[in-house]
């Protein structure tokens, strides 16, 4: 008896002959894909030329690694330089024998012994120079003055500070500072001249600054060799 409720199908067994696999060829079929094919005996016809871009057909020309280095560094060579500022402090030093009050006294009680007034200065030789109160003063022979500069900021014997005007009006001033520092030969003496936009022509002021202040140290440094 069979259970109730199911119902037994009729399995077939599978048919073993279909699932065998060929080992040859078979009349009028398809041939087996591990069955060696004759080769073909007609020439393959010749496939058109792809054409090229026109930038593939331009001559390449190959640059060795060294030669890109060279030109870049030969681009940097010819490169010019940085033209110099021309509002620039002028800032100049010197090196003086002694301590540094021996040099500030030189600079500012003696002036007048060593000032190249000749070339630097507003009446010409013969006329004398000092640091007097607050004031850089020059006076000509005939009894006139004018006032070369306001001193602002006074430190002996370290530095010292002024408005600077020389043969101009203080409206029209510049800066300039002197200090005055230890060395080991001396006393180093630095002038540091800048505030060339207050001046009235500012180029022109930087120019005779830059010109005169080697004059004027060079016979300062004259006198201290030289001065007991």
């Amino acid at each position: 008896g069979t259970a109730p409720g199911r119902v037994w199908e009729s399995r077939t067994p599978p048919d073993n002959t279909s699932e065998k696999r060929s080992r040859g060829p078979t009349t009028g079929g398809a041939p087996h894909p591990l069955t060696p094919q004759p080769h073909n005996t007609q020439p393959t016809p010749p496939t058109a030329a792809k054409e090229q871009p026109a930038w593939a057909l331009l001559p390449v020309k190959l640059v060795a690694m060294s030669d890109l280095f060279s030109h870049a560094a030969n681009e940097a060579a010819q490169t010019p330089s940085e033209p110099e500022d021309s509002m620039a402090p002028v800032v100049m030093a010197v090196v003086v024998p002694g301590a540094t009050s021996r040099a500030f006294a030189g600079f500012t009680d003696h002036t007048h012994l060593w000032w190249p007034l000749e070339t630097v200065g507003v009446y010409g030789a013969g006329s004398y120079v000092e640091f007097e109160e607050h004031l850089v003063i020059e006076t000509a022979d005939d009894g006139r003055t004018t006032i070369w500069g306001t001193l602002d900021d006074w430190q002996p014997p370290l530095s010292f500070h002024a408005s600077w005007h020389p043969g101009s009006s203080a409206l029209w001033s510049t800066e300039l500072r002197v200090v005055f520092g230890p060395h080991a030969d001396g006393t180093e003496v630095r002038i540091h001249h800048d505030g060339w936009e207050g001046a009235e022509d500012p180029l022109a002021a930087r120019e005779q600054a830059a010109a005169q202040w080697p004059v004027i140290l060079d016979r300062f440094t004259r006198f201290m060799g030289t001065a007991g």
